[in-house]
C-alpha cells in the first residue's frame, strides 16, 4: 500500500484551510470602514482557490492514472445496450444527489438563521435556496451546483476518450472556449452564471494530470515534463514568490509601495489568479520544505475541515454584528470568535452526520 496518498490529501486540506482563511480575513478587515477599500476584491483570491480545489476533486476520478482504464476496450462501451446508458444516467443522478446532500442541509440551516436575524427576507431566502439568486457570498453556490450538473456530461465523453492526457486536453480546450465566450472583463461581479467561472473549475480538473498522482514516481514525472534539472527547493521558491505576488496585489499594499490608487481591480481577474494558483499548487506538490510543513500542520487542516460551514456563516455574522456594534476592532474580534464557534457547531451537528448518512446511502 502506498502511504503517500493520505499525506498528499492532508496538504490539500491545508490548502483548503488557507483559502477559507483568506476569505475570512479579508471580510473581517473590510468590516472596519477605514480599511475596507484597502483589501477590496481580495476575498476573491481565496474563492478562486476554492473553485480550483472543487474542480480538482470533482474530476479526480476521471483523470488519475488507472491500469484498468488503460486496458479497457473502447468497443465494450460503444457496443453496450441501452441498459448501459440507463445505468450511467442513474449513476450520474446519484452523483448529483450526493452533492446536494453534501451542500443543502448546512445551507438550509444558515438560510433559516439568516431569516431569523433579518439578514434575508423569506422570499429572498427561498430564491437563494432554489439557486436562482445568490445574495452576498451565497453567489458561489449556484455556480457550484450548476458545475456538478454538467460534470457527468464530461464523464460520458471520457468513456470514449480513454487517455488521461486527452481528457485533460479536452478540459483545457473547453476552458479556453468558455474564456472567449464569457470574456472576463464583461463578467458582472458575483454572477451566478456558470459560464464565467467554468474555466477556473476546469483548470482545477486539469491539475490532476500534474499533481497528486501517487501511482507515479515523482522523479519520473519530473523527467517526463522536461524539468529534470529543477531542484525541489526551487519549487519552494516559486511558491513563496507567488504568495508574495498575491500580497503585492492587495490594493492597499500597491498604494503604499507603488502609489497606485486603490480600486476593485481584482474582482474580475479570476483567470489570471486561478492560473497563478495552479502554478502554486504544482510547485507545492514538488516542494521540499513547504508541503511537509502543510502535511504536519494541525491548524490549516482544521480550517479546511470546517471551510464550508465557515464560508456560509462568517459573512452573515460580520454583517449582523455591524448593525449594532460601534467598536470596529471589537466587532471584528467578536465576528471571528462567533464565526468559528458557529462553524464548528454546524460542521459537527449537520455536515458530519449528513456525510455519514450519505456514505450509508451510496455504498
Amino acid at each position: 500500500m502506498d502511504n503517500r496518498k493520505p499525506k498528499r490529501m492532508v496538504w490539500l486540506d491545508s490548502v483548503r484551510g488557507l483559502a477559507i482563511l483568506i476569505v475570512l480575513t479579508v471580510h473581517i478587515i473590510q468590516a472596519v470602514p477605514k480599511y475596507h477599500d484597502a483589501v477590496s476584491g481580495c476575498g476573491k483570491i481565496g474563492v478562486w482557490l476554492l473553485f480550483l480545489l472543487t474542480g480538482f476533486f470533482t474530476f479526480r476520478p476521471y483523470l488519475i492514472y488507472d491500469e484498468k482504464e488503460k486496458s479497457r476496450d473502447i468497443k465494450n462501451f460503444m457496443s453496450e445496450s441501452s441498459s448501459g446508458i440507463k445505468q450511467y444516467v442513474i449513476t450520474s443522478f446519484r452523483f448529483y444527489l450526493k452533492r446536494m446532500i453534501r451542500i443543502y442541509p448546512a445551507f438550509f440551516v444558515v438560510l433559516v438563521l439568516s431569516v431569523v436575524i433579518g439578514y434575508l427576507g423569506v422570499a429572498e431566502a427561498v430564491k437563494n435556496f432554489l439557486l436562482v439568486e445568490g445574495t452576498g457570498h451565497f453567489w458561489t453556490l449556484p455556480v457550484e451546483m450548476k458545475f456538478y450538473l454538467i460534470t457527468p456530461v464530461f464523464g460520458l465523453v471520457f468513456q470514449v476518450i480513454r487517455k488521461k492526457e486527452y481528457r485533460g486536453l479536452l478540459l483545457v480546450v473547453t476552458a479556453l472556449l468558455f474564456s472567449g465566450l464569457f470574456f472576463y472583463k464583461n463578467c458582472p461581479e458575483n454572477s451566478i452564471q456558470l459560464g464565467w467561472y467554468l474555466p477556473v473549475l476546469l483548470f482545477g480538473g486539469v491539475l490532476n494530470c500534474f499533481i497528486c498522482n501517487d501511482h507515479e514516481n515523482l522523479n519520473e514525472r519530473t523527467v517526463s515534463y522536461g524539468m529534470a534539472g529543477i531542484k525541489p527547493f526551487m519549487y519552494d521558491t516559486a511558491a513563496v514568490i507567488i504568495v508574495l505576488g498575491f500580497f503585492l496585489m492587495v490594493p492597499g499594499i500597491r498604494y503604499l509601495i507603488f502609489g497606485i490608487p486603490v480600486s476593485r481591480y481584482l474582482s474580475d481577474k479570476y483567470l489570471y489568479l486561478s492560473l497563478l494558483w495552479m502554478i502554486f499548487l504544482f510547485s507545492l506538490d514538488r516542494s521540499e520544505y513547504i508541503r511537509p510543513l502543510l502535511e504536519k500542520s494541525r491548524i490549516l487542516p482544521f480550517f479546511g475541515k470546517i471551510s464550508y460551514s465557515l464560508y456560509l456563516v462568517h459573512y452573515i455574522v460580520i454583517q449582523h454584528l455591524g448593525s449594532f456594534m460601534e467598536d470596529q476592532k471589537l466587532k471584528s474580534l467578536m465576528a471571528l470568535i462567533i464565526s468559528l464557534i458557529l462553524s464548528v457547531i454546524l460542521e459537527r451537528t449537520v455536515e458530519r452526520p449528513v456525510m455519514k448518512l450519505s456514505k450509508k446511502l451510496f455504498r
